[in-house]
């Protein structure tokens, strides 16, 4: 697409856990994206508010409050905000699509359900008079990687819990629509780019589970991967997508994990990869100095073993700047399991060929690898 073709998008609460998720997809379609950065404190300048309505073709609107010590901060927050951004827009005399991001708690009576509601009705009503597109997303509840424990989600909660040594704890046990942020990701995106009349839409689930059911696949994730090195049984999209979530809040010092090598006098052997559930195996040879990787997945589980040869492993979480670094070598085998939204690379560092086994829960498909290019050391 042309670049005078490209939609301008901003997001209102972008350094949020949705916010952070549907930037890094935007970011990824720069060939039709142009993000437009947004900085909270602008709800309290008028002119820079003003200024970033006009700049934007459309809008997403996640900026808001999920949990307060007093419920009337919630609700007159989350009101405001929107009523912010519609005055902003008619005084900057602009016509940005807003996306509103409402949850399915309108319908359970909380105070945060209220505020969403009530937002929703006030940008209807607006869009109402003809003159603004608006579309409001009635969202199930969002899960995915580095979201808040004890704010996000329950499932942040106890995939934080499980992966620090804490005991999760069921208050109320009930059913949830579940759906997981890249789903999210790809619908607004696709209602951005194919706008309809002004609407609002309940989304519907990748899955529904009950709490109890949630923790027991992420307690049987603990015992299998994180206390044994297995990789466990993931039948579906959704438990690849939970599995991916607990991963994303096991401490970095918790890899490489040791291998056991068995040596005789034959040579030696080792189990590199222990997995319930199937994919691909693959290895890849690397000449003195070369570097393969600097890419990022989304989806996929990949698993890295060096078994001749001397490498670093680099990896960096996106959105931030620290560079974890690991030192690995075929003499004393290890894993590192990739997690996903790290961009990654492999480097052999030493004098010989660099042989490095891989595993993936998924066969590589050129028309969708799930595989985006991202230094992990951006140029200084």
């Amino acid at each position: 697409m042309a670049e005078m073709n490209k939609i301008k998008v901003g997001i209102t609460g972008q350094d949020g856990f949705m916010g952070a998720h549907l930037r890094n997809f935007f970011e990824q379609r720069n060939e039709e994206i142009e993000f437009q950065p947004f900085e909270r404190s602008w709800f309290r300048e008028p002119e820079k508010l003003i200024a970033f309505t006009q700049s934007c073709d459309a809008i997403v609107h996640l900026a808001g409050v999920n949990r307060h010590a007093d419920p009337d901060t919630i609700f007159q927050t989350n009101v405001e905000l929107a009523q912010s951004l519609m005055k902003a827009v008619d005084q900057g005399g602009s016509s940005p699509h807003i996306v509103f991001s409402s949850s399915t708690q309108e319908e359970r009576g909380t105070i945060y359900g209220e505020s969403k509601k009530e937002a929703r009705r006030l940008f209807e009503a607006w869009a109402g008079k003809g003159k603004h597109k608006f579309t409001g997303l009635v969202i199930p509840n969002v899960f995915g990687p580095f979201g808040r424990p004890g704010y996000n989600s329950v499932i942040a909660t106890f995939c934080h819990a499980l992966t620090h040594g804490e005991a999760p704890h069921i208050d109320v046990d009930a059913p949830m629509k579940l759906i997981h942020v890249n789903s999210l990701n790809q619908i607004i995106y696709d209602t951005i780019t194919n706008p309809v009349p002004p609407v609002s839409i309940e989304l519907s689930h990748d899955a529904e589970r009950s709490v109890s059911e949630v923790l027991q696949m992420l307690e049987s994730y603990k015992a299998e991967y994180l206390d044994n090195n297995i990789i466990p049984e993931l039948p579906d999209n959704f438990a690849v997508d939970l599995f991916n979530t607990f991963r994303s809040y096991i401490d970095e010092n918790h890899y490489p994990v040791a291998l056991e090598l068995n040596a005789d006098n034959r040579g030696h052997l080792i189990e590199a990869i222990k997995t319930r559930c199937m994919g691909q195996v693959f290895y890849s040879s690397t000449n003195p100095g070369i570097t393969r990787g600097n890419h990022y997945h989304t989806r996929k589980i990949e698993r890295f073993c060096v078994v001749n040869g001397d490498a670093i492993i680099q990896l960096r979480r996106l959105g931030t700047d620290e560079v974890i670094e690991y030192e690995v070598s075929g003499e004393t085998p290890v894993t590192i399991d990739m997690p996903v939204f790290y961009t990654h690379n492999i480097t052999n560092c030493g004098d010989t060929t660099l042989l490095t086994l891989f595993w993936s829960n998924e066969f590589f498909d050129p028309e969708d690898s799930d595989t985006y290019f991202q230094l992990v050391v951006p140029p200084s």
